[in-house]
């Protein structure tokens, strides 16, 4: 499997409990936490596929994965 589709197994499993988070969160303290908590978990995930595949991103998967995490946030 390439890295796209490992980041997206470890992504589509997460956003499921993330997004619940998200939606009852109405503060913009605790948004903008989340929102940290969202670009740190990417980074985990991008090292956790990295390992799993052993291969670094290519500057497409990367800009693929930012894909991905952004139109979580903008959802």
């Amino acid at each position: 499997m390439d890295n796209v589709s490992i980041f997206k197994e470890f992504w589509f499993s997460y956003i499921v409990v993330l997004g619940k988070i998200y939606d009852i969160s109405s503060d913009n303290f605790e948004i903008e936490k989340l929102e940290d908590l969202i670009y740190e978990t990417k980074d985990v995930f991008l090292k956790n596929t990295q390992q799993k595949t052993g291969r670094e991103f290519t500057n497409l998967e990367l800009a693929e994965v930012n894909k991905i995490v952004d139109s979580f946030m903008k959802s």
